[in-house]
């Protein structure tokens, strides 16, 4: 066994990351949650209790400074008295959860929140100051954000986020992903999250898919961010519909090509849940009234962490007043079984291959919160930037030992992403320097749609033959130069944009890996660029298409090559809802460009698809 201090963690993970990399998959193992018990009726959140009609959604976050044990509550309900905020229709309740005593303490807080209309899907992110929900209209939903400055304070008056498309409803969501603060939606079938520009509250149109249909026919549904110590999104519990059956299920990172878990399949309509430690909560409609149901489980969250920073993995039991101790251990391997095995004395599978496992000793877990947690210093090397070692927790306790679910720990492929604000004033703008191994993936945005030049230059200051790249605003385009290199962003001289101040927006990140992102484009058959390169190498280019209800449409796409003259140089048409691909082999310096266009239609105004570059 690793002795459980911080310096040994951190040097056996960086032999551990060494040897058991399994590069760049997207998979998770194919073991899910240990279910203990349920589902059952949660007494504590039940109407009768609460003194309410009827409960449709809740959610919980462990806020910091707060009890161990006690959760940050919110919950959608029907016939909420004026005392508390009712107004009407549905209302937001927000209060306190004591998880171990299954005891809500109400409060008044949210009743700013509330109308005679129907508000739903109140929804905190972890500090407790910020609150996102929807107000439901005759066809159409709106979403809000409320704010206040402390957790003892009552929220402000909600205003309204902007830039969504017009849909029924949207489930939303609020999360940190890469320090950006996020809004997490069902649009059509599937969950996306764009970030919200604070000072506006217009939420980006950049939308970035995190989980698909679980089911062929399924809709994604209900997202519940999960957060690690730092308030960082990980991954997404939630529901699947399919026909009139909405199953809970669990996508341990926001890869969409990653298959999501089922936790709960039951015979009615569950929905908008959320967890405390190791219970899982949900709404079910029937019996009637309206409850809040749960399930006890062992499990784990994956984690997703930069080099040369700690990376925090979290095991969950159901939280309880008993003081008999259990203990997390961390299992490490090459890879995963394609089915779990049961190990005689162990409850639940193991999911992990057992040759070469390695183990860490995590310790107790508070019985209180459910939950215990695992520091792990990524060494600072480059070599393992996007590296992924699948894992799996073992939990002993009085009644004998346990497997979690199995996860993918993984190393986040960007090792620094920033925002920069530069002048359109014709000049060069240096963006910083890289590592000669890396590919840069570089974004722009501005007022107005200006687009700028990604270029590098040697140590001398002068632009390296073949390095100037332009990158049309709003898009991504990517730039590697042999030997070291100084990154400078080019911006075109320009006195005002539309009215506003000459100022666009850069953002720099690393690539090693896949430039891959889900987006809606209008069905106008003009071309949106997705990627730019003039790295001679081999690269295959893949999309997929997504077939949904209301806003979201079916036409076909196609993804094609062109050289910087516009020539299409190879394309390739996916029929609505499928997938394709092809392999582009690159010989030259020349810039070329990846487009996409979502063939004309006026019957469906929009494609939702996943569109991604892979070097080979």
């Amino acid at each position: 066994m690793i002795p459980n201090t911080p310096r040994s963690k951190a040097l056996a993970l960086g032999f551990a990351v060494t040897l058991l990399t399994s590069g760049f998959s997207a998979a998770q193992g194919s073991v899910g949650p240990a279910i203990l018990r349920g589902p059952r009726t949660t007494p504590g959140l039940s109407a009768q209790r609460l003194g309410v009609s009827a409960v449709l959604q809740v959610h919980m976050v462990s806020v910091a400074g707060a009890s161990p044990g006690k959760f940050a509550c919110a919950l959608t309900v029907r016939g909420l008295s004026t005392a508390l905020g009712g107004r009407g229709g549905t209302d937001v309740l927000l209060g306190t959860y004591d998880a171990p005593f299954d005891v809500f303490s109400a409060s008044p807080q949210g009743a700013s929140c509330n109308t005679a209309g129907d508000e739903f899907s109140a929804m905190f992110e972890p500090t407790g100051k910020l609150l996102v929900f929807e107000r439901f209209g005759s066809a159409t939903s709106t979403a809000y954000l409320a704010q206040r400055a402390s957790t003892d304070a009552a929220f402000g008056s909600p205003a309204v986020l902007g830039g969504l498309p017009v849909q029924s409803d949207y489930d939303p969501a609020i999360g940190t992903v890469h320090g950006e603060t996020c809004l997490f939606f069902r649009l059509g079938n599937s969950i996306f999250y764009s970030a919200i520009d604070m000072t506006t509250l217009a939420v980006s149109p950049d939308r970035k898919l995190a989980v698909g249909p679980s089911r062929t026919g399924s809709t994604a549904n209900s997202p519940t961010p999960i957060f690690d110590p730092n308030g960082e999104v990980t991954g997404l519990s939630h529901h699947d519909l399919l026909g009139s059956d909405n199953d809970h299920y669990i996508s341990f990172d926001l890869d969409p090509f990653t298959a999501s878990q089922p936790v709960v399949d039951t015979t009615t309509w569950t929905n908008n849940g959320g967890f405390a430690g190791g219970r899982f909560f949900s709404a079910e409609s029937s019996p009637a009234p309206y409850h809040v149901i749960d399930v006890d489980t062992y499990w784990m969250a994956g984690t997703r962490a930069s080099i040369g920073a700690p990376a925090h993995v979290e095991f969950y039991s159901p939280p309880a007043t008993s003081t008999s101790p259990q203990f997390a251990t961390l299992l490490l391997s090459r890879g995963f079984l394609a089915n779990g095995i049961q190990i005689p004395g162990i409850g639940h599978r193991l999911g992990l291959d057992p040759v070469g496992l390695i183990t860490y000793q995590v310790g107790l877990i508070d019985n209180r919160t459910g939950r215990a947690t695992l520091e792990l210093q990524i060494p600072n090397q480059l070599g393992l930037l996007g590296a992924t070692v699948p894992a799996q927790g073992l939990i002993v306790a009085a009644g004998g030992a346990t497997f979690t679910n199995t996860v993918n720990l993984q190393v986040d492929p960007i090792a620094s992403r920033r925002p920069f604000s530069f002048p359109y004033d014709g000049a060069d703008h240096v963006i910083g320097s890289i590592d000669a191994r890396l590919a840069t993936t570089i974004s722009a945005s501005s007022a107005n749609g200006a687009p700028f030049t990604l270029l590098a230059k040697d140590a001398n200051g002068a632009v390296i033959a073949g390095s100037e790249l332009p990158v049309l605003s709003g898009h991504t385009a990517g730039l590697r130069i042999s030997g070291g290199a100084s990154y400078v962003a080019r911006m075109p001289k320009l006195a005002t944009l539309g009215g506003a101040p000459a100022v666009g927006v850069v953002n720099m990140g690393t690539l090693v890996a896949d430039e891959s992102s889900g987006a809606a484009c209008v069905c106008d058959g003009k071309p949106k660029h997705i990627y730019g390169t003039n790295v001679p190498a081999t690269y295959k280019a893949f999309i997929r298409a997504h077939n949904g209800a209301g806003v979201q449409s079916q036409c076909d796409v196609v993804l094609e090559l062109q050289d910087d003259t516009g020539k299409i140089l190879s394309s390739q048409r996916i029929a609505a809802g499928k997938g394709g691909s092809f392999e582009y082999k690159k010989l030259n310096t020349k810039i070329e460009h990846f487009f996409l266009r979502c063939v004309a239609t006026t019957a469906t105004p929009l494609c939702v698809y996943i569109v991604g570059i892979r070097q080979l």
